[in-house]
């Protein structure tokens, strides 16, 4: 009867393995929605026609990015909403303040950092 449960427990474990979110190997950290919003505004500046495109169409490039990635609910995608229409210069400290306001006190995203003021409505 012991073997039993085992043998039922065990196919019960491997699911729940297969649906836990993705973590980032070196931290053991689930990746958040601002780590989904990192790599998507990393693959905006990282796109051939980055250096062509306005910071207006940066933005809306930006944002069919996300809402590929991520619900229009998330704290990212909220953030993203309200912060490309801030000052060019406030965009990248106002990002790491709605992740550190989301619980993500040391987040960061150097693509942010270097071109957060070049992607928004201003």
């Amino acid at each position: 009867m012991i073997k039993l449960k085992y043998v039922a427990v065990f196919p019960i474990l491997v699911s729940l393995c297969a649906c836990t979110p993705k973590e980032d190997p070196n931290s053991g950290i689930e990746n958040s929605d601002f780590d989904i919003f990192c790599d998507q505004f990393t693959r905006l500046v990282n796109a051939d026609d980055y250096s062509e495109l306005t910071a207006q169409e940066r933005a809306l490039k930006l944002d069919a990015f996300l809402t590929e990635k991520l619900p229009p609910s998330s704290n990212a995608y909220q953030a993203w909403m309200a912060i490309q229409n801030a000052a060019a210069d406030q965009r990248s400290m106002l990002y790491k303040d709605a992740a550190r306001s989301a619980g993500h006190s040391d987040w960061s995203c150097l693509a942010v950092e270097q071109y957060g003021s070049q992607v928004g409505s201003h």
